[in-house]
């Protein structure tokens, strides 16, 4: 298991119960490819310089995960099919030395 960091940039919604329904069908998304939620930054709304999908206010969530690289090639595809996400980004987090 190797940990990233997945950046959303999700359709802004008027309510926070919206955006956390969205938050949740992404998380079922991950856990379908068997990668667990480390955990998740507090999303904010937030406009954008120019449009994406003629949307300009959005909602941006960042998520900590752990999955086996393996997965991560059919988790970038699933979450591309997710109409609600406008754009996401997924880095590999450097892996943390242990002191001796």
């Amino acid at each position: 298991m190797r940990n990233y960091e997945l950046f959303l940039i999700l359709e802004a919604k008027k309510d926070e119960a919206a955006a956390q329904k969205i938050i949740r069908d992404v998380e079922a998304v991950l856990s379908k490819f068997g990668a667990k939620v480390a955990k998740a930054h507090q999303g904010q709304s937030f406009r954008l310089a120019y449009q994406i999908n003629k949307r300009r206010e959005t909602f941006q969530v960042i998520l900590e995960i752990e999955s086996d690289p393996s997965q991560i090639a059919e988790i970038k595809r699933s979450l591309g099919l997710v109409n609600q996400v406008l754009r996401f980004s997924l880095l590999t987090m450097p892996a943390v030395k242990q002191a001796a």
